[in-house]
């Protein structure tokens, strides 16, 4: 319900934009006529009339807003680096862990053009299938754990599943189980870090806020290749070895980023 201009009072609105310390957006919310500018029609300014009539500086400013809002987004945007570098990489490697030999994979001298086996096409749909899977322990874990441990569960099972490929008793053959487990677990983490996200910045500064930690992953995108190509052409070593690394940042950096209680959809 909005408020007419001149009418005195508080504003009982429960309005997101006095969340997460984003307060005063471009000046007063309520309580103030002077909050009445020309063009919404006498109606009290709600936060997202306000983010509409709000240049990038002064968004920018409130985004910023204080020590602690700066450190969330600073964090939330290296997550979701870590996170589109971990992923991505995850995708395009998969094939090359599963089947090096084959496909045109650099087993094969990467010369492109190859064709896969039956079996190793099988093992190919199968890992590529775990994406629906990511979704329900994506859905689960948000529900049952949380935004924060969300994210960080399901890096810390990308990681595990991933370095288990390393040890010398796991048979070639069982790789692709354990590939199944990294993707489905990356789908998790990638899920629940854009719905924290959206669930963090208030209306007044969402589209913003979210822009950046939109940036933030495609940078961490635009690495995935090195690591894939480049990398895992050195050896598999090399390659697992660096995502478990993004994994094992990414479940310890999960830790900074913020509790439920302060999402601004949460309250």
């Amino acid at each position: 319900m909005q408020q007419v201009c001149g009418e005195g009072g508080e504003d009982n609105d429960d309005d997101d934009a006095n969340d997460n310390g984003y307060r005063n957006l471009g000046g007063k919310i309520s309580g103030e006529d002077d909050d009445c500018k020309p063009g919404y029609n006498g109606q009290r300014r709600t936060a997202t009339t306000i983010a509409e009539s709000t240049t990038i500086g002064e968004l920018a400013k409130l985004l910023f807003s204080s020590p602690k809002q700066t450190r969330f987004v600073l964090v939330i945007g290296a997550m979701f680096f870590t996170m589109a570098a971990l992923y991505y990489s995850i995708v395009i490697a998969s094939n090359e862990i599963i089947a090096p030999e084959e496909g045109g994979g650099h087993g094969n001298g990467h010369k492109g053009g190859g064709r896969y086996s039956s079996g190793a096409f099988l093992e190919i749909v199968f890992t590529n299938a775990a994406e629906l899977p990511g979704l329900a322990l994506a859905a689960l874990l948000l529900s049952r754990l949380g935004r924060r441990a969300s994210v960080g569960c399901c890096f810390g099972l990308c990681g595990i599943s991933l370095a288990t490929i390393l040890f010398p008793v796991v048979a070639p053959s069982a790789r692709s189980y354990l590939i199944f487990c990294a993707r489905a677990s990356a789908q998790g983490f990638n899920v629940s870090l854009w719905v924290l996200a959206t669930e963090f910045f208030p209306t007044s500064v969402r589209v913003l806020g979210v822009g950046i930690t939109t940036a933030c992953a495609r940078a961490g995108s635009i690495l995935s290749p090195f690591i894939a190509e480049f990398l895992f052409a050195r050896s598999l070593w090399y390659g697992v070895a660096t995502c478990v690394l993004l994994a094992l940042l990414g479940a310890i950096g999960s830790f900074g980023l913020p509790k439920d209680a302060e999402l601004s959809l949460k309250h």
